[in-house]
């Protein structure tokens, strides 16, 4: 029976081993996941490659555990030094592993600038609001104020999706009771309050001084979020939505009311101006904004709403929370 080469040390050589010995390390494994222990006559040692890699020495005391002694009856000598070198040569493995995706940039740790730098351009009032959600420990305070970033960049794609749907659903309904160019008819304007004539105005104002054509998709696309919140008001149940309601939210389940859709659509307007003018969101339950979005999604359309909801990262961010 030959004789199985005893595992060497691991040494700041081996960890900086280039990619061809890792190769060397893997073939060493197979080897013994196939059978092959090198017990065979004249075989030498399967190990080798991997001895190259360190120096000439006995393996260190801290890879024996009581767990590597020879277990009497089932086990033998040679067995004992498969399994302490198959744990030499993974940690290897795994530190030179560790160290390539540091040097590619992954998972590198970046120290935080000085606080008092910060403070000046975030502003100490808002730096102050992490500084106390993390008892004043100002590495956690600035993770936690990139995470609020991160999250509210995370909540971009389903508030799109809701803002979209939804001024295109309000739409579809005023077009059904007042006609194409329902912005300009004179029913219309004689149903709504002051403040969406003025938001109408300033859309087509803003349209003659960039020179574009006067029609109803530049009209609703230039149109803000609170607009189309706002024509689900309650008090435009009886001249537009008693008739054109299901029409226009063909989805709508018979439960849902009116009432309803303007509530959670509400919230959604009110969450996406704090993470547009960039406040402090990682207080709240962001879980429930998530599936209000995804509720609303499923108002406008389901199939928009599945088409999204795999493409969002909110889950995952909610997830990495500091």
């Amino acid at each position: 029976m030959g004789k199985i080469a005893r595992p060497r040390a691991i040494t700041q050589r081996s960890i900086d081993a280039p990619s061809d010995h890792i190769s060397d390390m893997q073939d060493g494994i197979s080897a013994i996941l196939n059978g092959n222990n090198g017990r065979d006559s004249g075989q030498k040692c399967i190990f080798s490659p991997c001895c190259k890699l360190v120096r000439q020495a006995e393996y260190e005391p801290a890879f024996r555990s009581k767990n590597t002694k020879p277990r009497e009856g089932r086990s033998c000598r040679g067995a004992l030094e498969v399994r302490v070198c198959m744990r030499a040569v993974t940690e290897i493995g795994s530190r030179w592993t560790n160290r390539h995706m540091a040097d590619n940039g992954q998972h590198r740790v970046y120290p935080h600038p000085p606080i008092h730098a910060l403070a000046e351009v975030i502003s100490p009032l808002r730096l102050g609001t992490y500084l106390n959600a993390a008892g004043h420990d100002v590495d956690r305070a600035l993770q936690l104020y990139l995470w609020n970033a991160k999250i509210g960049e995370a909540f971009h794609l389903p508030i799109q999706a809701v803002e979209v749907g939804l001024r295109n659903r309000v739409s579809d309904g005023l077009r059904m009771a007042f006609g194409q160019e329902w912005w300009r008819n004179d029913a219309f304007l004689a149903t709504v309050q002051g403040k969406r004539i003025d938001d109408i105005e300033v859309t087509r104002r803003r349209l003659r001084s960039k020179n574009r054509p006067m029609i109803t998709g530049q009209i609703i696309a230039g149109l803000s979020f609170g607009f189309w919140v706002a024509m689900l008001a309650p008090r435009y149940y009886p001249p537009i939505w008693s008739r054109h309601l299901y029409a226009a939210f063909p989805h709508l389940d018979s439960t849902t009311t009116l009432r309803a859709i303007h509530r959670e659509t509400s919230a959604i307007a009110d969450f996406r101006n704090r993470i547009w003018h960039h406040e402090p969101i990682f207080r709240r339950d962001l879980s429930v904004d998530y599936a209000r979005c995804l509720k609303i999604l499923n108002w406008l359309c389901p199939t928009k709403a599945a088409w999204i909801k795999p493409h969002c990262r909110v889950a995952q961010m909610l997830r990495e929370k500091p």
